[in-house]
């Protein structure tokens, strides 16, 4: 689950450069199975069908696949990749705490990780009775 209006270009940016970070390729577009060649370029390919928040960022195509194509140039925030991986690997939601929270509650079901290590409260000792 991604939040689209936060989350959404950074998650097309972070898998269309999977292969590049795979060393498959050193651009996007040189990868014959990615989505970057139609979102950046404007070739045809009839697997990729563009999100709004991707029509949304110019009216013009041309002036949309440059602006999407300039956020390749941006370096990639290695905490974000960091955040889009444990999301993906855990099956957590991926937004702010509101988002989460109704996730949570559409779901039926935890969508970020439990904090790590003890839970506060409970003894240290294995000792019981």
């Amino acid at each position: 689950m991604v939040q689209a209006e936060r989350h959404l270009l950074d998650c097309a940016r972070y898998i269309e450069l999977s292969p590049v970070r795979a060393g498959l390729g050193g651009m996007p577009s040189t990868y014959r199975w990615s989505s970057y060649g139609a979102n950046a370029s404007g070739r045809s390919d009839p697997a990729v069908t563009p999100h709004p928040l991707y029509d949304a960022l110019d009216p013009s195509p041309i002036r949309r696949r440059s602006t999407y194509w300039r956020l390749f140039a941006e370096p990639f925030d290695d905490a974000l990749v960091d955040r889009i991986r444990a999301c993906t690997e855990g099956g957590w939601a991926l937004g702010d705490d509101d988002f989460r929270r109704r996730v949570e509650a559409s779901a039926g079901r935890r969508a970020t990780p439990l904090p790590s290590g003890r839970p506060r409260g409970r003894p240290k000792g294995g000792g019981g009775g």
